[in-house]
């Protein structure tokens, strides 16, 4: 029987508007080939942020998915595997709750990564794509991270963080805090149908907003095809 040569790692992210799972072939940190990768869109995020809760039902919905990810690990033989969870799940009230009911209907230990190590993480990241593309950051390079829950401001100086600020302005936050201003300028401005027969008349912004939503989200398997190294 042929000894592997490789270990293979699955990565998991409960982030504000997705969860994620990647599973790589690892050799060296110049050697990673990803051989699987699924997203499944949810809205943790405002629920966190809005209700400072996540729901049972949304705790449930979590479970099912993220059982779904164990199984497809267990197929491709994983040998090491983390789960993260950061702003969203790091800021909810009954965070306790739901990582308990994770670890009961799924076995999977989920970790709450706090802000200094979420920062860290990605400026490692940061740094290694700065290298292999030989970008210079002698005279210093300014990063900008937003992401749903907040604005990261990093000053990299020399391969150093010179500089760092978080602010909690995320794209969500702010939809969020526009959403009164939003509903109130819809409701001063009446919307005209023009025709008869106009198929949208007597319709709220609301129900033509949500004709266009698709609520029932799916998880997406990859197709398994390995990329190149």
């Amino acid at each position: 029987m042929k000894r592997k040569t490789y270990t293979t790692l699955a990565a998991i992210h409960l982030g504000s508007e997705m969860l994620r799972l990647r599973i790589v072939e690892y050799r060296s940190l110049s050697r990673i080939k990803v051989i699987e990768q699924c997203e499944y869109p949810i809205r943790l995020g405002e629920e966190a942020f809005k209700n400072k809760s996540i729901p049972f039902s949304m705790v449930e919905e979590i479970c099912q998915v993220l059982q779904g990810f164990k199984e497809l690990m267990q197929e491709y033989g994983t040998d090491v595997y983390t789960a993260q969870a950061t702003t969203a799940v790091r800021e909810a009230s009954n965070k306790v709750f739901m990582l308990d009911q994770i670890k009961l209907r799924t076995g999977l230990d989920v970790t709450v990564t706090e802000m200094p190590m979420e920062i860290y993480t990605k400026y490692v990241a940061i740094r290694k794509t700065v290298r292999d593309q030989h970008i210079s950051s002698e005279k210093g390079i300014m990063l900008l991270d937003i992401s749903s829950g907040g604005l990261g401001v990093t000053l990299l100086q020399d391969e150093q963080i010179k500089f760092q600020e978080n602010f909690h302005i995320g794209i969500i936050r702010i939809k969020e805090a526009q959403q009164p201003a939003f509903q109130q300028s819809a409701d001063a401005v009446p919307v005209q149908h023009h025709g008869a027969g106009a198929q949208g008349a007597g319709r709220t912004s609301g129900q033509i907003s949500g004709a266009f939503r698709n609520g029932n989200g799916t998880a997406l398997k990859g197709d398994g095809n390995p990329q190149q190294e």
